[in-house]
Formats: structure tokens, sequence, C-alpha cells
């Protein structure tokens, strides 16, 4: 496989700039036609000051290599909620590759971050990032969905064109499609037992399928 000529990308770049499509779907797709003809689907690039692995089937990671960020306005929003209440531990729940997790962890150096993710392209990509950046022991990477209770439940994978919208079957396991995998579910308090004993304040911010905690 031929890799991508930085030259190439310049000028795909300033052409979608010059007729105001750099924010456009276009521009999205067509930066990953450019590397699917080149014969690159995952490729490695210095973003938000990190070394990420990046998929360009994939939408955020896409927005993540055009733009340098993806949901900067949620981002901004939820690292001004943990500065202004001081909050030293994050629950990232349904992290994907870990964006949030690292972007966290970059404006808040003391907080301690554990992420929960159970499909497992997503996990392998989260765990790649990491030893990237050398983060494996700042921030804790579960391979479990969390629920109300510790039992085994049902994943409904995503197409590779946006697998953050992968989501927990909502309903019985029985008779589910041949497609959605088995993932293991734990009850946050089977895993951190000494939560109970801790007088927490909580925040809670929806994102998607995906729940953001940040307690003091």
């Amino acid at each position: 496989m031929i890799p991508p000529d930085p030259r190439d990308a310049m000028k795909l770049n300033c052409f979608m700039q010059k007729y105001s499509l750099s924010l456009s779907p276009l521009y999205l797709w067509a930066r990953k036609q450019f590397f699917i003809l080149r014969g690159a689907r995952y490729i490695i690039r210095k973003r938000m000051n990190l070394i990420l692995l990046l998929d360009v089937f994939n939408y955020v990671d896409r927005c993540v290599h055009a733009f340098g960020i993806y949901e900067k306005s949620q981002l901004r929003y939820l690292s001004d909620l943990i500065r202004d209440s001081e909050a030293t531990l994050f629950f990232d729940i349904g992290a994907h590759w870990g964006l949030f997790s690292f972007f966290l962890l970059n404006r808040h150096p003391g907080i301690i971050i554990n992420a929960f993710e159970p499909d497992s392209v997503n996990f392998q990509q989260f765990q790649a990032n990491l030893f990237l950046n050398r983060l494996g022991n700042r921030i804790r990477l579960y391979h479990y969905a969390v629920s109300d209770s510790t039992r085994d439940v049902y994943l409904m994978p995503y197409a590779d064109e946006n697998r953050g919208r992968s989501a927990i079957f909502p309903g019985s396991c029985e008779n589910t499609s041949a497609s959605y995998k088995q993932v293991q579910a734990w009850r946050l308090d089977d895993l951190f037992p000494m939560l109970k004993a801790r007088e927490l304040q909580s925040k809670l911010m929806l994102r998607d399928t995906s729940f953001m905690f940040c307690w003091e």
C-alpha cells in the first residue's frame, strides 16, 4: 500500500477551503475517499497535543483529523464543570476511543479517570492511543458496559461509518439479531464498593447514549 502523500492532502485542503466546503459533509467524505484510494484506513496523526490512531472510516475520527477536535462545545462545557466543581473523579461510560478522557486529562492532569467501552474495536483503538501516548497508568480502561446490575447484555454494533453510535440493546436478550454481541455489564457499586461510603456530589451530562459523571 502507498502511504498518503502530505502534499496531496494539502492540495485537497486548499481546494475545499477555497470553495468554502471545509465544514461540509462533502469535505469529510472527500478526505475519507482520499485515504481509501491511497490504501490507508488507519492513520496516526498528532491532534489535541496527542498522538492518535484514527480510523478514516469512522465519522468521529474524520472530524478529529480534519478539524482537530470533535464536539468542541461539549468538551469545553464539561471541562468548565469539572473546574468549577473541583471534581477529582471522572467516569467516561461509552468512551469510544477516549476522546473525552484524553481531552479532560490534558485539561485536568490531577483527575482520576475510569473509562468503560464494551465495543471491541473501540476498546482496542483506545488501548492503542493509551500506548502511543504512554498514558496507560493515567486512565483506567475497562472492557465492560455499565448497567443497573451486573449481568450479560447485548451490544448493538453500529456500522464502521460511526462506531460511536453503538448501544446496549434495551430489551430482553432473547431472540436478538445474530449481529448483536454479548458483553458483560457491571454495576458501578460492584466495581467500586468504596464509593458507597462516600458522599458524592454528582454531575451528569447526556451525550447521545453515553453518560458522563464527574464526582467530587
